[in-house]
C-alpha cells in the first residue's frame, strides 16, 4: 500500500497508488524528498503531529509530520524543527535513529513539516512477555533491564525532554539492547506551548491506564513523571499482571508486591519510583542510575549466599570428587616393595555397571614408575559431566555472507557450523540431544549475526516467537506444525518445500532462515526442541 499525505487528497489509499509515482486521488508525490514512501497511519492522537509508517529502499521507517492547522504558526514550526534537532543528538542504540527534518510540498502547494526516523523492527515488551506465557521476569533481568531504560532516560532527559509515555508496549526488545520508542508524545515544552494556544487548539493530557503517574493525568507532567510510568512498567514485568489489577479504588491503595517474587531492596526501590508526589520520587536521572548501581551492587554481593536448596547439591558433588581423589591417591602410594608379581599381572577390574563405584574405575597404579609420580586421576563418572562448552569458532565465513545477503550461503555456512560445533558432521544433523547440549554462546552469536544482517527478519529467535505463538497452550501436534510452516514459508498449498525451492532472498516471509535441518524429517519438528532451549539459554 502507499498512503498519500496530503490532508485535502479525496482518496489518500488510492488502490493504484502502489505502483505510481503520484497519488490518483490528487496528483501529490508518493515519494517523499525523493526518499520516502508512506504505507500507513499509525495514529493522529500523537501530541500536534500525525505518525505514519513509511520505508525507504525496503527499510522501514516512521514519519512524524506536523498538524496542517499549525503550519501558519511560527512558533509550532520551530518547536516541531528543535524536537527532530534534539532528537537527532541522542546517538544512543535505545533511541532511534533521526533522519532529520524537511518540507513536503503537495500538488497544490501546502507545506507539510515532516520527521524522518528509524522504525525498530521486533516485539515489544508486551508482547514478549505474553510469548513467555506472561511468566514474571527475574530480579536479575529486572535490574539489568532498570539500568538499560534509566541510561536511555538519562540521555533523553539531558536534552531537554521527557518521554511521557512509557509502558511495556513502547519498549521494544532488539538483539539484546530495550529500545524506547513512540517520541511523539515527548518534549514538555512543545506540550506547554501548546496548552497556552487555547481554543485554537484542544490537547488531551497522555494517560496510559495503570501507568501514567497523578500529576500528568491532571496536564501538569514533569521529568520525574517518566519515573513513575517506570516503575508502574516493572511492577508489569515483575508479576507478569497488568498494574491496574493491583489498584484497589475502595481503599484507593495499589498492592502488588504480594505478587512479585523479589527481594525488599529491589522492592523499596519500585515504590520510590511510583511515589505519588514527584518531589518523593528520585530528584534526576543521575539519582536515578545512581540507586540502580547500588541495587546491582548488593546483588552481586548476595550470589555468594548460597540457596538452602542448592548447599546440600553442592556439598554432595564435593564429597563424591574427594572421594575419587582420596581413593586415587591410596592407590598410588604402593610402594615397590608391597609390589608383587600377582600385582603386575592383574588387570584393571571391569564391570558392566552403567554407574561403576570409584574403585571400579580407579586405575591400576605403575609400578614402573617412582612412587613420588602420582598417577593420572580417574574419569569422572557420568553424571558429573557437564554439558560442552563453546568450542573456539571462526565466525568470519558466515558474518561475510550474510553481510553480502547472500542468504543460501549464509544458511549452509550455518548448518556446517552448528554440525562441527555439536560433533555431529559425521550424521549431517542435529539431533534433540545435541540441540538440547548446544552451547548457548555459540547459538546466540549465530543468532545475533542473523537479526542483525537481516535486519530482525531471519534469526532463530524469529522463528521461536512464531513458534511460540503457534503452539500457544496447545499441545505440539502435526497441526501445530503445519500452521507454524504456512507461517514462516516452509510449506506452500499444504505441501513442504524440498530445501532447493526456499526462497533465499529478503522477500522471503520473516522466519523463513536459517532453515533447522534434519534427516527426512520436517524441519518445524525441531523448534519443539530449539524454542525452550533458546528460553534456558536466555537468548530473546
Amino acid at each position: 500500500m502507499s498512503l498519500c499525505i496530503n490532508p485535502s487528497c479525496p482518496q489518500p489509499d488510492h488502490p493504484l497508488n502502489l505502483n505510481n509515482r503520484y497519488c490518483q486521488g490528487c496528483g501529490s508525490d508518493l515519494l517523499l524528498k525523493d526518499r520516502y514512501r508512506v504505507t500507513r497511519l499509525l495514529t493522529d492522537n500523537s501530541g500536534f503531529g500525525k505518525i505514519f509508517a513509511a520505508e525507504e529502499q525496503g527499510s522501514p521507517k516512521i514519519l512524524k509530520v506536523l498538524k496542517e492547522h499549525l503550519n501558519n504558526n511560527q512558533k509550532a514550526v520551530e518547536l516541531f524543527q528543535q524536537e527532530a534537532n534534539a532528537l537527532s543528538k541522542l546517538q544512543h542504540p535505545g533511541i532511534p535513529k533521526v533522519d532529520g527534518y524537511f518540507q513536503y510540498q503537495t500538488r497544490r502547494g501546502l507545506i507539510l513539516h515532516c520527521i524522518a526516523m528509524e522504525k525498530i523492527e521486533g516485539l515489544n515488551l508486551e508482547e514478549w512477555l505474553q510469548q513467555q506465557g506472561n511468566h514474571p521476569i527475574s530480579e536479575a533481568q529486572a535490574i539489568a533491564w532498570l539500568k538499560q531504560l534509566a541510561e536511555i532516560l538519562h540521555q533523553v532527559h539531558q536534552q531537554k525532554y521527557f518521554h511521557r509515555d512509557i509502558k511495556p508496549s513502547n519498549i521494544m526488545l532488539k538483539d539484546g539492547q530495550l529500545v524506547l520508542i513512540d517520541f511523539g508524545t515527548a518534549r514538555e515544552a512543545t506540550y506547554t506551548y501548546l496548552v497556552k494556544m487555547g481554543s485554537g487548539y484542544q490537547v488531551t493530557a497522555v494517560v496510559s491506564a495503570g501507568y501514567t503517574p497523578p500529576e500528568q493525568m491532571n496536564s501538569q507532567a514533569v521529568p520525574q513523571s517518566d519515573f513513575f510510568a517506570l516503575g508502574r512498567t516493572f511492577v508489569h514485568l515483575l508479576t507478569g499482571q497488568h498494574p491496574a489489577n493491583f489498584y484497589d479504588s475502595y481503599n484507593n491503595v495499589f498492592r502488588w508486591r504480594q505478587d512479585a517474587k523479589i527481594s525488599a531492596t529491589l522492592g523499596d526501590f519500585i515504590e520510590g519510583l511510583m511515589a505519588l508526589k514527584p518531589g518523593d520520587r528520585p530528584m534526576n536521572t543521575q539519582v536515578l542510575l545512581h540507586k540502580i548501581d547500588e541495587l546491582h551492587q548488593n546483588q552481586a554481593k548476595n550470589k555468594f549466599i548460597l540457596s538452602p536448596r542448592v548447599f546440600p547439591g553442592i556439598m554432595l558433588t564435593i564429597g563424591v570428587l574427594l572421594g575419587i581423589l582420596l581413593t586415587n591417591l591410596q592407590a598410588n602410594y604402593v610402594t615397590k616393595s608391597e609390589t608383587t608379581s600377582e600385582t603386575k599381572s592383574e588387570s584393571p577390574v571391569v564391570t558392566n555397571s552403567p554407574n561403576p563405584s570409584p574403585q571400579a574405575i580407579a586405575p591400576v597404579p605403575d609400578p614402573n614408575l617412582p612412587t613420588s609420580v602420582p598417577q593420572p586421576l580417574p574419569s569422572l563418572p557420568q553424571e558429573l559431566i557437564l554439558p560442552p562448552i563453546s568450542v573456539s569458532m571462526d565466525y568470519s565465513q558466515l558474518e561475510n555472507f550474510l553481510k553480502a545477503k547472500k542468504w543460501q550461503a549464509a544458511d549452509e555456512a550455518t548448518r556446517n557450523l552448528m554440525l562441527k560445533i555439536a560433533g555431529r558432521t559425521t550424521e549431517g544433523w542435529l539431533d534433540v540431544k545435541s540441540i538440547g547440549d548446544f552451547p548457548c554462546e555459540d547459538l546466540a552469536k549465530i543468532n545475533q549475526l542473523w537479526l542483525k544482517y537481516s535486519q530482525g527478519k531471519f534469526a532463530f529467535t524469529v522463528q521461536k516467537s512464531i513458534w511460540d505463538t503457534a503452539v500457544g497452550n496447545r499441545e505440539v501436534t502435526n497441526d501445530v506444525y503445519s500452521i507454524f510452516g504456512d507461517r514462516v514459508g516452509w510449506r506452500v498449498n499444504n505441501n513442504w518445500l524440498k530445501y532447493e525451492e526456499y526462497n533465499f532472498t529478503l522477500d522471503a516471509p520473516k522466519g523463513h532462515l536459517p532453515q533447522m535441518f534434519n534427516d527426512k524429517k520436517l524441519p518445524s519438528n525441531r523448534l519443539s526442541v530449539l524454542s525452550p532451549k533458546l528460553a534456558k539459554c536466555n537468548i530473546i
